[in-house]
């Protein structure tokens, strides 16, 4: 099975996205999906992963945090801080999220939102998108 993946993915013939599983549930309940991103980049090593998602210009970054809050998502004490969901959190969303989405960071002035499975984003959050 590894092989027959590895011929796929060396063929771009296998998905290109990482949460495209999740996509439906995340386009009706976060209001986004990776078909409404203008690009994604997925990460992962042994300490977690992340998905770093580049929205289109003029995306409402304020309606996004609104989103999150109604969803559960305990708000963090400053803009750029970390969106805590959990493991706990995911599964009354939507059973088909993927892990990935337990906690999120939002980075309005690059246009950028990052996910992780983990509570260990990158430390140096304002290097991950430039406009």
């Amino acid at each position: 099975m590894t092989a027959f993946l590895d011929e796929a993915f060396g063929r771009d013939l296998s998905t290109s996205s990482a949460p495209v599983e999740s996509a439906p549930t995340m386009q009706q309940q976060f209001r986004f999906s990776p078909a409404t991103l203008d690009w994604e980049l997925f990460a992962q090593g042994p300490d977690g992963a992340v998905d770093i998602l580049g929205f289109p210009d003029g995306t409402d970054f304020d309606a996004l945090a609104d989103t999150l809050e109604s969803l559960g998502y305990t708000r963090p004490d400053d803009e750029q801080g970390l969106w805590k969901g959990g493991a706990d959190l995911l599964p009354r969303i939507g059973t088909d999220l993927t892990p990935e989405l337990q906690f999120i960071a939002l980075l309005p002035d690059a246009g950028v939102v990052l996910t992780s499975d983990t509570r260990g984003l990158p430390r140096d959050r304002r290097r991950c998108g430039h406009r």
